[in-house]
């Protein structure tokens, strides 16, 4: 078992790397002072989910501008271009068909390095290696998803955008504009978000001159767990609870304040709540609860529930919603299964990783930091006594 440190000797270091800087970038700036604020390569977070398209944010990250439209034209058509699968990949999906869906996605993932024979690396290599994780998100999760329902995969429609082409291959059938659109959005505000685990954890890899599958692999890997990006499943199972708790609920507004306070009295978390950086409130979660006024309306049993326990954790603890609270209700509004939630997480994230990976090769310095030893808990010098003398 491993030695648990006291508040003492953890107080050394920056324990966490909340205050420590050691990458520069101009793919993100993550802003928690005030409201809180979201700029992909100096564009705000809100004007891009209202004008742009998750298309174009790729091309922004990757290209640090953003395409005029024959750029964009040709861009899109590269990335439904490469949607299709291979057999072999086909086949590691299939064989994993009941595994955990992050871990099944890390596989299909590192899978995809075997269909590469382009072995030399250079930088224009990494954007085609990049487009084409890209453009297989889509179809790798939804591939996935049907194989595990014992259905067939659908071919992907290459007159689709990302968001159109996902849904009409995880359901068989065309999208509404109002879902494909809503989906879109997500995908915008969760592509990209400074030097979030996953995103370090990118970086960490790629530093070491290891090449981009490996990379993208690593940062599902971080992705996944839930203080990361399994977060999202996790809020919205705990809204799924509340809504059978207070079925009957003649006041629901007024029952889930008291649940809340209740659960503050046991020092219990409220998950979709609180930001480790958005001290005054998240963006994204600001854009999402907007899109729910918008399409379910504010009498919506999920939306008063959600936002009930926002203005309740406002009021008691100066804490908002985070992205979390509110983006499993969409998601949930579109019919895509809790399940998928993470795995869609790193659908839009793979822009910001890929992004991040290319700047780090063009700037690249080993990632090393330095551990301090304590000495008081294990003294240098330690006389080695044989075996069978202990």
């Amino acid at each position: 078992m491993a030695y648990v440190f006291d508040k003492h000797q953890l107080e050394l270091v920056d324990h966490g790397l909340a205050d420590t800087k050691a990458i520069i970038t101009i793919k993100s700036k993550v802003d928690g002072s005030g409201d809180g604020r979201l700029y992909y390569e100096g564009y705000s977070i809100e004007e891009l989910a209202d004008k742009s398209t998750f298309e174009e944010v790729c091309f922004l990250l990757l290209n640090d501008r953003l395409p005029d439209q024959t750029e964009l034209d040709s861009f899109r058509k590269i990335l439904s271009g490469n949607r299709k699968l291979s057999a072999e990949t086909l086949s590691i999906i299939r064989s994993m068909k009941h595994d955990e869906p992050m871990a099944l996605l890390r596989t299909a993932v590192s899978s995809l390095s075997a269909s590469d024979s382009e072995k030399k690396r250079s930088p224009e290599s990494d954007i085609r290696r990049a487009l084409d994780i890209i453009s297989k998100f889509p179809s790798l999760i939804s591939s996935a998803e049907r194989m595990r329902k014992g259905l067939i995969p659908f071919e992907p429609d290459s007159a689709m955008g990302t968001a159109e082409a996902f849904l009409y291959m995880l359901n068989g059938k065309k999208p509404s504009e109002k879902d494909t659109r809503l989906l879109d959005v997500l995908m915008i505000i969760m592509a990209e978000h400074g030097m979030n685990a996953s995103t370090f954890t990118a970086r960490l890899v790629v530093s070491t001159d290891s090449d981009l599958y490996s990379a993208v692999t690593a940062a599902i890997g971080a992705l996944k767990g839930p203080l990361h990006g399994g977060a999202n499943e996790e809020a919205i199972k705990m809204m799924g609870e509340l809504m059978k708790k207070f079925s009957s609920s003649k006041d629901l507004k007024k029952d889930v304040r008291e649940w809340v306070l209740g659960q503050l009295s046991q020092k219990k978390k409220i998950m979709g709540i609180g930001h480790r950086v958005y001290t005054g409130g998240d963006p994204r979660a600001r854009i999402l609860k907007k899109k729910i006024e918008e399409i379910l309306g504010k009498d919506d049993e999920m939306y008063i529930l959600a936002n009930t326990i926002d203005e309740t954790m406002k009021k008691e603890k100066g804490l908002s919603a985070n992205v979390d609270l509110y983006s499993g209700i969409l998601y949930s509004r579109m019919g895509i299964p809790e399940h998928l939630f993470t795995p869609l997480f790193a659908m839009a994230r793979i822009a910001g990783w890929t992004a991040h990976i290319l700047e780090q090769r063009a700037n690249n310095k080993l990632l090393r930091p330095k551990g301090v030893y304590i000495e008081e808990v294990r003294p240098l010098d330690a006389k080695y006594i044989p075996i069978e003398k202990r």
